[in-house]
């Protein structure tokens, strides 16, 4: 965290927001920390597992802390350049401005003024420009021949302290900006749309970071006890990480933002990133220990205000962390504004200031032991209070290094202190609450008032005056919590004392332990989704690499689905009419190894017959049309142009086309002059202003070729598409014979799904970067593409899968009647075919990411590949963690409520591509199939589960499948491939996001108002049944 943490407030500043708006923001983040950090708490209380609500606090943070780098509040500079020569002085202390020589339209209301002054008498010197804001025109401070020099006189503020000026100063205007209510408007609603987006995210990052903090607090005073270890020990560590990292940062931001040429802070977000990553790692291998509270939380909650040291203690604490708040927010913004200091030495007073609190920590324990932890907390108000004097009459930043020092009281001993606190005075089972409670109060809400205290006096009094006031209500404050406690609070404590002491429990929590009956199982999975993973993410690109175009993609994967519903239900059909599933499942993989290899013979390219031809020519849009005007002395040709190849130099990119070296074909499809009408092969709505491109090759008409290559082309087409049905009516048949495989095996050995499901989605995860990495490498050595080797090697993995099934034990029961009887049974629930109707409309948002993620992700950000498969490993690992406690969360939550977090992880994906502009980001989108494909999947088959009849939860789980993964995932390649190419892909993923919120909520209201009554109804007429039939053998005969 302390790659990021010490450089918010600067990079607020750096995306455009003021002063008041950096006070504002800050002062509210901590009332999400409020809310976030004891929910937090009481949730890892409640379930005993402060590891797994760490883990998912973590995640979040780390999506949410990456995408504040998406906002931006600032605007164009919209000053015009002009040159005259002004007069600075101050009538009754308010900043005046007389212009000389006024050479602008009287009738144009000045906005603002750009001044530069070498030196102000009385002021500080000035290199860099500053604003004079005029509010009025004072025509009383003319001259007598004003009128004449067209002299012009304003009151108004400027953006710095001019009071201590005096006398006039002479400064030169170098710039004006004017009044424009249009121009202003739409100025303001960029900034506020950046301001919100930028408000929205840090609320979300600061309440999960907070959650972390008081999480590991929790977790770190759990395992210390169970293994007799020293909290400052543990905190000596975390404080080394914390001082040993910024520095590091500082020094990145410097050389990124050097070869940049402009400040750029995202580098140490993506380096805060990778670090985090490792930490959920981490903490997914500790065994921590923690025992469940009993009780409401409000109800515990009540217990810690009834004992009057810990509502003060947290009343001075919030006090102290104001403190902590006003130096967090506005200490870097003095030194880096006010004395230049550069941005390394931000990072390196972060280092000192932890480094100096090492020694301390080490020996926390002998120090509070013997000093107290009421002195304690007095020492970190009278520290607060010298760093502050120092801070005032501060001029070398440099010595602030030296300030920083003083964190070994105010930070370290003090943490340590109030951890002792918590430790000595919170009732049993409450621990983890009264910490969680404590930091929420301490770094956040008391934050958030120092925050919102220094935005308001430092524009009244200035930061050096503020820090001499703050130091002697630091001074005062804690001299007053000293008073209090010895002559109050302790009293209350000896006679408490007398009747209750506080102890703490802690229960085991269940190890993890590996079924050894489904060892196989396990293994299979993990090489069969490894195997398909190796190709199937690739197809899509295969399929441009052989040639096809946008729409073939989106035809051929909207049929493919139609494959998988013949296919799945025949392949479930049969292995229960058959009671034999795994040989039905060694056929399909046979099958489907030949067919997916067979993939490899069908190309659909066809011969390049253009022919070479350099010029230039202007590309524009009129009425909806593209137009292509060609510049060249020498186009005297007589037949007819069917193709114009050209491309769009990097100099018109401002025009608002992208430029790129890539060829772009357009085809004619009218001539008129040297004016050629058509439409291109890629989206040029952008270009909407006239942009220069350069031809490089032209293409006639010639019917008997053109026929011959349509001939080609189709037969490719046709020979591709059949092989791709059957192959992808097999690997949907084994998804479905896995599913109802892992279901037997599962219930004749007491398995868990959601364990079997988490090796399938390891070998789905670390595949498939693998695949993309040996396909950039394969394609290396032949000089193009070529993607034939993870056909390959999916095809080795899926021979092993082969042998593993052969070896499995499987036992599964026949099933009685037709397949259309059994379809009706499914039908009569009301519920099952609502479930299989939403189910196909979620898969439809799967098949659009899909069928074109990568497309967008190649085509328009040249993505590598590796990339593509690096993207599904994210998105598979980030489900791991879930996955293993699936069953929890389905329990917790519900499962009408996992498909509503499903619809809605859909939507934030689909927002995020749709502004996304580095590829790279799509690692921390992808993290979000935790909810839209993992847990998704289990609260799938629970319900099917709960839901399927008596013999028929095969049959239910095969429909699903093939509803929601194949059905669904045509709706929405189909559905895709016409709004693309209508909307584009960044305006297809918001209508996607939109559908999926209002599709997601109508779910969830069908089912609270209509099914849950509907099955009720049913539950009562069952039970009225069986009571009757219960009966019926005691009643007395007729």
């Amino acid at each position: 965290m302390a790659a990021v943490s010490p450089y918010y407030a600067v990079h607020m500043r750096s995306i455009g927001l003021s002063i008041e708006e950096i006070g504002t923001i800050s002062a509210c983040l901590p009332f999400a920390a409020l809310i976030g950090a004891p929910i937090a708490g009481m949730l890892s209380d409640k379930l005993g597992q402060y590891r797994y609500v760490l883990m998912g606090a973590l995640i979040t943070a780390i999506i949410s802390q990456t995408c504040v780098l998406m906002a931006d509040a600032r605007v164009p500079d919209s000053f015009e350049t002009h040159t005259a020569s002004a007069i600075l002085f101050t009538v009754k202390n308010e900043p005046h401005l007389k212009v000389l020589h006024n050479s602008w339209n009287s009738s144009r209301l000045l906005s603002s003024a750009k001044l530069m002054a070498s030196s102000i008498e009385g002021c500080m010197e000035r290199e860099e420009p500053f604003h004079f804001y005029p509010t009025e025109e004072d025509r009383s401070a003319l001259t007598a021949n004003a009128t004449k020099e067209k002299e012009a006189v304003f009151v108004g503020n400027t953006d710095i302290d001019i009071s201590d000026c005096v006398g006039q100063t002479k400064v030169d205007i170098i710039a004006l900006r004017f009044i424009d209510t249009e121009r202003d408007m739409q100025y303001q609603s960029m900034h506020l749309r950046g301001f919100w987006t930028y408000f929205l995210i840090r609320v979300l990052s600061t309440a999960m970071i907070s959650s972390c903090f008081c999480l590991f607090d929790a977790t770190v005073l759990a395992m210390v006890k169970e293994h007799n270890g020293d909290y400052g020990k543990q905190r000596f560590f975390s404080m080394l990480g914390l001082g040993t990292i910024s520095p590091l940062s500082g020094i990145l931001v410097d050389w990124f933002s050097t070869l940049k040429g402009s400040r750029d802070y995202s580098v140490i977000f993506y380096l805060s990133d990778a670090l985090l990553i490792l930490v959920v790692f981490l903490v997914w291998k500790l065994d921590v220990k923690a025992e469940k509270s009993q009780g409401s939380f409000l109800r515990n909650l009540q217990q810690l205000v009834k004992i009057p040291e810990i509502p003060i203690f947290l009343l001075f604490m919030m006090l102290l962390g104001s403190n902590w708040g006003f130096t967090e927010n506005y200490l870097f913004i003095f030194l880096s504004d006010e004395l230049k200091a550069p941005t390394y030495l931000l990072g390196l007073s972060v280092t000192v200031g932890c480094l100096c609190g090492l020694p301390f920590l080490s020996i926390s324990n002998h120090i509070i032991k013997r000093v107290g932890i009421m002195p304690m907390f007095l020492m970190a108000y009278l520290s607060y209070a010298a760093r502050f004097i120092g801070y005032s009459f501060l001029q070398d930043p440099w010595i602030s290094l030296a300030l920083e020092s003083l964190k070994f009281l105010s930070y370290h001993l003090l943490q340590c202190a109030a951890c002792s606190f918590c430790a000595l005075k919170a009732p049993k089972g409450l621990l983890a609450t009264l910490t969680s409670i404590y930091g929420a109060i301490h770094y956040q809400l008391g934050r958030s008032i120092g925050a919102y205290v220094g935005g308001l006096l430092i524009p009244k009094f200035g930061l050096r005056e503020l820090f001499r006031i703050l130091a002697y209500v630091a001074v005062t404050v804690g001299t007053t919590y000293l008073l209090i406690d010895f002559f109050i609070l302790r009293r209350i404590a000896r006679r408490r004392a007398l009747k209750e002491a506080s102890s703490f429990l802690r229960t085991a929590k269940s190890t993890f332990k590996i079924n050894p009956n489904l060892v196989l199982l396990k293994c299979a999975l993990f090489l069969y989704f490894g195997g398909i993973s190796a190709v199937n993410p690739f197809y899509t690109v295969l399929m441009r690499n052989i040639g096809l175009n946008i729409e073939e993609i989106g035809i051929i994967s909207a049929c493919l689905p139609f494959a998988a519903l013949v296919g799945a239900p025949i392949a479930g059909m049969l292995s229960d009419k058959l009671g034999q599933y795994r040989y039905v499942l060694i056929g399909t993989l046979i099958c489907a190894i030949i067919s997916q290899t067979c993939t490899l013979f069908a190309d659909a390219r066809t011969p390049d017959t253009f022919e070479s031809y350099n010029s230039s020519a202007i590309l524009y849009n009129s009425n909806n049309k593209t137009q292509l005007r060609i510049i060249a002395s020498n186009w005297n040709f007589t037949k007819p142009l069917s193709t114009v190849r050209f491309t769009i130099p990097n100099s018109n990119n401002s025009y608002g086309c992208v430029a790129t070296e890539k060829p772009i074909n357009f085809n004619v499809i009218e001539e008129k002059g040297l004016t050629l009408f058509g439409n291109a092969d890629v989206n040029l709505t952008r270009c909407t202003s006239q942009t220069e491109v350069e031809i490089i090759a032209l293409e006639f008409v010639d019917i008997q070729r053109d026929i011959e290559h349509r001939y080609i082309h189709l037969q490719g087409f046709w020979m591709f598409f059949i092989i791709r049905v059957i192959a992808n009516a097999m690997t949907s048949s084994c998804f479905v014979l896995f599913d109802a495989i892992v279901l037997s095996m599962v219930k004749e050995h007491n398995g868990d799904y959601g364990k079997q499901r988490f090796f399938s989605m390891l070998g789905l995860g670390s595949i498939s970067p693998l695949s993309g990495v040996l396909v950039d490498w394969f394609s290396s050595i032949k000089g193009s593409r070529d993607y034939s080797v993870i056909f390959y090697f999916s095809d080795v993995f899926l021979f092993i899968v082969i042998l593993l099934v052969w070896k499995l034990d499987v036992k599964a029961e026949k099933t009685q009647g037709s397949f259309f009887k059994n379809l009706q049974k499914l039908i009569t629930i009301p519920e099952i075919p609502v479930f299989l109707f939403f189910m196909v409309l979620l898969g439809s948002n799967w098949g659009l990411t899909d069928s074109y993620l990568f497309i967008f992700l190649t085509d328009e950000l040249n993505a590598p590949v590796s990339l593509l498969g690096l993207s599904i490993t994210v998105g598979c690992f980030c489900g791991l963690p879930f996955l293993s406690i699936s069953n929890q969360i389905i329990k917790k939550v519900g499962i009408m409520p996992m498909f509503l977090l499903a619809y809605l992880a859909h939507a934030a994906r689909f927002i995020g591509y749709s502004f996304l502009q580095d590829p790279w980001i799509t690692l921390a989108i992808e993290s979000l199939k935790f909810l839209s494909y993992h847990l998704l999947q289990c609260a799938a088959c629970n319900f099917c589960s709960l839901k399927a009849p008596k013999g028929l939860l095969a049959t239910l789980t095969s429909i699903f499948g093939v509803s929601h993964y194949h059905l669904g995932r045509s709706a929405g390649a189909y559905a895709g491939g016409l709004l693309i190419s209508q909307f584009g892909v960044r305006e297809s993923f918001r209508i996607f996001a939109y559908a999926a919120i209002l599709i997601g909520t109508s779910y969830m209201l069908i089912e609270f108002f209509i099914l849950r009554r509907v099955a009720r109804s049913r539950a009562l007429r069952e039970k009225e049944t069986e009571h009757k039939d219960h009966e019926a053998p005691f009643l007395p005969a007729q």
